[in-house]
């Protein structure tokens, strides 16, 4: 039996990771694994009764990352500035790191472009740079990698 290769999505409860884990769902031509914080939140169990599959686990334990990339052939990965501020970059590398142990054979990752040196230093935009800085980590660690630079969504004025 051919068994479909696994994507294991991050951020999956919210608007970004919850659209990639939808849309991955309806196209069934890959297994998917959410990571969660809370593996009882109405939305993880949505995505788990659309066939999801669900990890538990957060940015801030690696041994968690690693068990959640278990067997899997890709990661979509998004951090969130906003929840954590500048704990977002560690949340980041952490990822990074376990995508890397984890021999993950393609990793998609949210960043965003770099002001601070579009601007030659004249303009920091935290939230944007170090999302760009994530990026040029995952670069120099040699992982298969697609960046997206996604822009700002519509409904966070609804929120």
């Amino acid at each position: 039996m051919n068994q479909k290769k696994i994507i294991l999505v991050t951020g999956a409860t919210g608007a970004q990771g919850g659209s990639v884990a939808r849309a991955l769902l309806a196209e069934n031509k890959f297994a998917v694994r959410i990571l969660t914080r809370n593996a009882a939140s109405e939305k993880a169990i949505a995505l788990e009764s659309e066939g999801a599959e669900i990890a538990e686990g957060d940015m801030d334990n690696m041994d968690s990352l690693k068990a959640a990339m278990k067997d899997c052939y890709g990661v979509f990965g998004v951090t969130n500035f906003w929840e954590h501020f500048d704990k977002e970059y560690q949340q980041g590398i952490n990822l990074i790191n376990a995508v890397h142990e984890s021999g993950i054979q393609h990793f998609v990752l949210h960043t965003l472009p770099d002001y601070s040196k579009l601007s030659k230093g004249k303009y920091s935009v935290p939230h944007c740079d170090m999302k760009a800085a994530l990026q040029e980590y995952t670069k120099r660690k040699g992982i298969p990698a697609t960046f997206v630079h996604i822009a700002f969504y519509y409904e966070n004025f609804l929120s």
